[in-house]
């Protein structure tokens, strides 16, 4: 399986799905050299992932993506385009996208709302809704509320330092969206809240 890690940053996202996913090979695409450049220095850290993976620069805005891959991954990009750019860079990604593509934004009410102006998006495209909710019904939650995820990370001692912190740990809140090309089996039931 390979993976296309569009806008990676410094490789997280890939360095997470490497967890749990057999990969062959892995493409972080990033535009800011600074970036880039630390990625690719943070992986040297780890042999399974460094070995497999190659870093590109690439404006997802102004170039096309000749590429494709069975998984394509943007953790954290699209909330830091114009929204005049998103269908444009949606389909792009789309097209670009042998199996899945996998979305993942800040757990914020204005993430989640350009989410949900993604999933209509995709929706319109005949796209699977895999994850959080595999069905393409109207979403339930209200106007006035989101819907997020919670990850538990640690901080280091720097990390205190810069953010200010006194607690060993900080919850990252996230929301994502799961698409896949192909049919799914869609489920009726799903959670709205915490159980």
């Amino acid at each position: 399986m390979c993976i296309r890690d569009r806008g990676a940053g410094t490789g997280t996202a890939s360095w997470c799905a490497s967890e749990y996913l057999d990969l062959e090979n892995i493409t972080c695409i990033e535009n800011e050299i600074n970036m880039l450049s630390l990625g690719k220095q943070l992986m040297q850290a780890n042999n399974k992932i460094y070995d497999i993976a190659k870093w590109k620069k690439q404006n997802v805005l102004t170039e096309n993506i000749e590429e494709k891959a069975d998984v394509v991954i943007t953790a954290y990009m699209l909330n830091e385009l114009n929204k005049e750019n998103l269908n444009s860079i949606l389909e792009k990604i789309w097209n670009a996208t042998n199996k899945l593509l996998l979305i993942v934004e800040p757990g914020t009410p204005e993430s989640y709302n350009r989410l949900m102006k993604i999933r209509k998006y995709f929706i319109e495209k005949n796209a699977e809704i895999v994850a959080p909710c595999p069905h393409t019904k109207e979403c339930k939650i209200q106007n006035d509320d989101w819907c997020s995820f919670s990850c538990r990370v640690a901080r280091t001692k720097i990390h205190k330092l810069l953010k200010d912190g006194d607690v060993p740990y900080e919850d990252e809140k996230f929301c994502y969206i799961a698409l896949y090309k192909g049919k799914i089996q869609n489920k009726e039931s799903r959670i709205l809240r915490h159980p």
